[in-house]
């Protein structure tokens, strides 16, 4: 006579059943270059992870209050800095920051090792205060005595490139990225106001938007490559600063039509891209720049008459119906 053990199943658990499922879903996404070896890792890091007991998470209320201590000290460290700038010598200027920057990247290096999610996106926060930390310390350092002339905005910028690299190298995390950024960004000013001798001649402004430029485009490539991470962030801000950099143009001798014409392919480029790499970000960055350079174009050519945005509005709506169109058709091909 079979037992209650006897007669209970031997077969595999919902969870186990759930987990070969994604993984045969992960490994359909691969075949179809849906989406990067490094990203199938990761989800099938993040589910095993799930499946195990796994730390603790901190309760949101412990999370305010790191952020908000964080915030108070450096207000008010700040404060008292400020307060007794005048009196300090020159070397204690440019130490202040210094040791500032380095107690948030040790405090950073030593969160972000920690296996809780929470606490390592805290030790991002605290490198990105470190890396304004160190900005503030390299513009001690170079910037008052003008050490190196027109040259030491870039200086500045690539030094704290260099500082920002390295903490994205030790943690791919979006406020990592996000100084790196603003780094590069400081550096592609500096280039073109070294080069242009300050931005002297209005025409100059032109070099900004193409150091601007050169910038996105190597972003959105840093991006595509893994380079850098979050890759959706990188998208972004790789393709706001392409689309930005003809903005420069304006108001300058060139004429308006160039930079109209300009961001209209820029945005045109960034659509296409964003089939070839699959990024819905790409899409929502470039129809937004087609709509800004658009809506610009017809106000300055068109504003007084009508017609020609009647004709861009059939226009448009057409597409969208050809669009929605192949939606509805593809939905019906996949049932």
């Amino acid at each position: 006579m079979a037992t209650t053990t006897d007669r209970v199943s031997t077969g595999p658990t919902p969870a186990e059943v759930e987990t070969s499922i994604i993984r045969r879903h992960l490994d359909q996404w691969l075949e179809n270059d849906l989406i990067t070896p490094g990203e199938a890792a990761a989800i099938r890091e993040f589910e095993r992870a799930e499946g195990d007991a796994g730390p603790p998470r901190i309760a949101p209320i412990i999370q305010a209050l790191l952020y908000m201590g964080t915030a108070l000290t450096l207000a008010a460290l700040g404060s008292i800095y400020w307060q007794l700038y005048g009196d300090l010598l020159r070397v204690a200027r440019v130490s202040v920051p210094a040791l500032l920057a380095a107690v948030l990247a040790a405090a950073g290096w030593f969160t972000a090792r920690r296996t809780d999610a929470d606490v390592r996106r805290f030790g991002g926060v605290l490198w990105l205060l470190s890396t304004g930390a160190f900005a503030g310390f390299l513009s001690e350092l170079i910037m008052p005595d003008e050490l190196a002339g027109n040259w030491s905005l870039f200086l500045v910028g690539i030094a704290l490139s260099l500082w920002a690299g390295v903490l994205v190298v030790l943690s791919s995390q979006a406020t990592t990225q996000l100084g790196l950024f603003g780094s590069t960004v400081v550096a592609a000013v500096g280039l073109p106001f070294a080069v242009a001798n300050g931005f002297a001649d209005e025409s100059n402004i032109a070099w900004l938007a193409l150091s601007f430029g050169l910038l996105g485009v190597g972003w959105i490539t840093g991006g595509r490559t893994q380079l850098l991470r979050p890759v959706v962030l990188a998208y972004v801000l790789g393709g706001a600063l392409t689309l930005f950099a003809p903005t420069f143009l304006f108001g300058t001798d060139i004429g308006e039509g160039v930079p109209l014409l300009l961001g209209s392919v820029v945005a045109g480029g960034l659509l296409g891209a964003s089939a070839w790499l699959r990024s819905p970000a790409l899409i929502a960055v470039g129809a937004v720049g087609l709509y800004a350079y658009s809506f610009r174009a017809i106000w300055v050519y068109f504003g007084d008459n009508v017609g020609m945005p009647v004709v861009l509005l059939i226009g448009g709506l057409l597409l969208l119906s050809i669009a929605f169109g192949a939606i509805r058709l593809g939905g019906k091909r996949a049932s």
